[in-house]
């Protein structure tokens, strides 16, 4: 993470997407939030503390262009989805989310296209005040038996 940005400063899109670009604002007010594309505001970076319990790495993105962090699992012995049902997953995380803030969890399309493994509650929601053990809800929308093992990557966030 970079520093701490200061509350008077944001970013702002100029152009018309997909053209333009995004330009930091400094050292004044925040306009008033808008549905309008073109006055989308993104304000960055901030602090989330984790507590990782688990002998997985932290969440990373696996390329430059990843969108989401995987997560993992964090089994002692393997999980086996039986086809049609939910099951919860443990990760070993613990997240403090700065408050007025929430996290998503996605599904991996990989998981989903290959396996019809996926969230049945996506985007998952974890807000700010959660303080227990990040969980997976994962489904098994295939006809077959699915198995995690630890340390697979099961969603991204």
């Amino acid at each position: 993470m970079v520093g701490v940005t200061p509350t008077n400063s944001y970013f702002r899109w100029v152009g018309h997407p997909p053209i333009g670009k995004w330009d930091r604002v400094e050292n004044q007010p925040k306009p008033p939030k808008s549905k309008d594309l073109n006055r989308m505001y993104i304000f960055v970076p901030m602090t989330i503390k984790i507590k990782n319990t688990s002998t997985n790495p932290l969440p990373e993105y696996q390329t430059s262009g990843s969108a989401g962090m995987d997560i993992r699992a964090n089994l002692e012995e393997d999980l086996h989805i039986a086809a049609g049902t939910t099951d919860v997953v443990p990760t070993g995380l613990y997240l403090e989310i700065p408050e007025g803030y929430e996290a998503q969890l996605r599904p991996r399309s990989g998981l989903a296209l290959n396996y019809g493994i996926t969230l049945p509650n996506a985007p998952a929601t974890i807000d700010s005040d959660y303080r227990g053990e990040l969980k997976v809800i994962l489904h098994n929308f295939s006809q077959l038996p699915f198995v995690i093992k630890h340390g697979d990557r099961i969603a991204q966030m």
